[in-house]
């Protein structure tokens, strides 16, 4: 959630914002929020600002559904009062417009949607919302934007990425690493991926014919619930999110109910789970997994003086 400022960073920072009176008797560097610290610290904060903070932080994940929803074959519209951003041309490149405002006649104007997709942060502080009360009143179901990536994945091998740190930079890693071998997979990633990956305009999601469909998978509120994957990848769990875990043993049940609900592959093996058993909370959940029917592929991500690495392969 929260990082501390190099040297160099600090100066840039002082530089973009032109004075340093400031930050010219500190004697440590800052420390800045990433994007989740920002989204949890608005949670909590509930104010008018900060809730408007942790609707656009979302707005890439809804612009990233649209596009693999597109793809499918679904018949897809959406609307982003945020207007346009580094996420959208994607969309534009795709054919598939955006209105910039919210207006319940998107959902009750014919024809109307066979459903609609939306971010738990809108249910959650919103949830008297226009649009959102004229589905309900329509009988048109509201389900989270992840339910459509799992839709849209169904008849893949569907691998996915979580833990508490790490998610985004693994998965795109991953899907580099898959694409660059001609295995032309299908991704939908927390972050833009360059257009070298995705072989059109940079985007958080990548279209390909391929067997294996790459996802982030996030344990907040739930939002991996809507992912059964064949091959699971667990890099860390700490307690993280306060606002919605009430402590790390909360955290570590989340993680471990969802793997259990894996699901074997496209052709009816067994769910495999590559976990990071160099991190204590993996490691911990893999303990809990002692009767699962999967494959475990035991990895260790350490950082340690040599001579105690044959400690942890032992361990493995």
């Amino acid at each position: 959630f929260m990082f501390q400022l190099s040297k160099e960073e600090f100066g840039n920072l002082k530089s973009q914002i032109v004075t340093s009176s400031w930050g010219g008797l500190r004697r440590a560097h800052p420390y800045a929020f990433t994007e989740q610290g920002v989204a949890m610290l608005s949670s909590v904060l509930r104010s008018k600002r900060a809730v408007q903070v942790n609707i656009e932080i979302m707005r890439a994940f809804v612009h990233l559904r649209a596009l693999l929803a597109s793809n499918a074959g679904a018949s897809v519209t959406g609307c982003d009062p945020g207007g346009p951003s580094p996420y959208t041309p994607a969309l534009d490149a795709a054919g598939i417009g955006v209105l910039w405002s919210h207006d319940a006649g998107h959902v009750s104007t014919l024809p109307r949607p066979a459903r609609l997709a939306v971010t738990k942060a809108l249910t959650a502080v919103a949830p008297d919302h226009a649009e959102l009360r004229a589905a309900r009143e329509l009988g048109i179901p509201v389900e989270p934007w992840q339910q459509v990536v799992a839709d849209t994945a169904v008849g893949r091998r569907l691998v996915a990425v979580a833990g508490t740190h790490g998610k985004s930079t693994s998965a795109g890693w991953l899907v580099h690493v898959l694409a660059a071998g001609g295995m032309d997979p299908s991704a939908f990633v927390g972050a833009l991926l360059p257009a070298a990956i995705t072989g059109g305009v940079a985007a958080t999601a990548r279209i390909g014919r391929g067997e294996a469909f790459i996802v982030e998978a996030d344990e907040y509120a739930g939002n991996f619930d809507a992912y059964r994957p064949s091959v699971a990848i667990l890099t860390s769990a700490e307690w993280d999110h306060p606002d919605v875990f009430e402590d790390r043993a909360a955290v570590l049940a989340a993680f471990e109910a969802w793997l259990r609900g894996a699901a074997p592959g496209p052709h009816g093996e067994p769910p495999v789970l590559v976990a990071n058993v160099g991190d204590v909370g993996v490691a911990e959940i893999v303990d809990r997994l002692g009767e699962w029917r999967g494959t475990l592929v035991a990895v260790a991500l350490v950082d340690v003086a040599p001579q105690r690495i044959g400690g942890f392969a032992r361990g493995i």
